[in-house]
């Protein structure tokens, strides 16, 4: 009995120590965040990319359109409905301003609201300074070939109370 419950002891310790030992080394660093989120969220996608083309109006209406679906066939309530509707239409009204603006006023309005999310993050500590501002020159980049049109970065959050 005791030979037994040796051999599933080291058993067990090989199992738990072995997958220690094969694991990659980390690469905590922000190039290795942002990397990988490149990587999921396809940011290396060129501005004539079809895929950062599209109209984010038709995104929203498209959205808005499940959610009467969704509330016809009874799997959210009414209150729930009215309230993302809600919030589609804001985003509709706030990307029909931001639409009137030119090309500068665009880029400049992006880089000032990005900014002060990432001097947030930094105040949160949910980010370090070097780290925000290696999301702001990778932002500054993508802006510069940026033709104000569809997206300027792949994106597809859903909707989050």
């Amino acid at each position: 009995m005791k030979i037994k419950e040796l051999i599933v002891s080291a058993a067990v310790i090989f199992t738990l120590t072995t997958s220690i030992s094969f694991a990659a080394p980390g690469n905590t660093g922000i190039e290795h965040v942002v990397d990988t989120k490149i990587q999921e969220k396809g940011c290396e996608k060129q501005p004539n990319d079809p895929k950062m083309k599209r109209d984010p109006i038709k995104d929203l209406e498209e959205k808005k359109s499940k959610i009467q679906n969704l509330l016809k066939e009874g799997k959210i309530s009414q209150e729930k409905a009215d309230e993302i509707l809600a919030h589609i239409d804001k985003r509709i009204g706030e990307i029909k301003e931001f639409d009137k603006l030119t090309l500068e006023q665009k880029k400049e309005k992006l880089t000032k609201d990005f900014k002060a999310h990432l001097d947030q993050m930094v105040n949160e500590g949910k980010m370090t300074k070097d780290e925000a501002d290696k999301m702001m020159k990778m932002i500054t980049e993508k802006l510069k070939d940026w033709d104000g049109t569809g997206y300027l970065l792949p994106h597809g959050r859903k909707y989050q109370e």
